[in-house]
């Protein structure tokens, strides 16, 4: 199959999830990553989520009937869709020439493989990481102040626990 991929900026707003995502029995896993997404994502720059786009680049197909679809970076659209306006054009990879099979496939895989993949173990673990962040980069991905109630609301858990990790940083 020749599949031909093409950079493209489309406004959010007329981009919606293929229908695979929207099935019985996968619908529930696109909501729940969109709300498990929903906190983290409210604290991010809007600099930081086209940063996320051109590092995990949203993956559309097109037809006349449905407009733009994402079969792919379902995670990076929904994150775009929290903290954007529907009117902001993302840079998205249109995908050309793929049959219904491979799309929904697609779909799949990307659901599937970024979970198995590249989901984070713990909220401790993704503030051990932003720990060793350079303050330079964090300032530039996080919405000022970051202090710990900001981290506390981010990662889902109490100040108290944040605390207790920084206090385990500094021993």
């Amino acid at each position: 199959m020749d599949v031909q991929n093409k950079p493209l900026h489309i406004p959010l707003g007329e981009i919606t999830p293929h229908k695979t995502f929207t099935e019985p029995g996968m619908i529930e896993h696109f909501i729940q990553t969109e709300f498990l997404l929903a906190t983290p994502a409210k604290y991010l720059s809007k600099r930081a989520v086209y940063t996320l786009l051109e590092l995990h680049p949203v993956q559309v197909i097109y037809s006349k009937r449905d407009g733009y679809n994402c079969i792919g970076g379902v995670r990076s659209f929904s994150i775009a869709r929290n903290c954007l306006p529907p009117s902001d054009a993302i840079p998205v990879i249109h995908i050309d020439k793929m049959d219904s099979d491979a799309i929904v496939n697609h779909c799949l895989a990307d659901i599937f493989l970024t979970t198995a993949c590249l989901s984070i173990q713990s909220s401790e673990s993704l503030y051990r990481y932003l720990q060793i962040l350079p303050s330079t980069i964090k300032d530039q991905l996080l919405k000022p102040p970051c202090g710990t109630s900001q981290l506390a609301r981010m990662l889902n858990v109490t100040r108290e626990t944040v605390r207790k990790w920084k206090n385990k940083t500094v021993r």
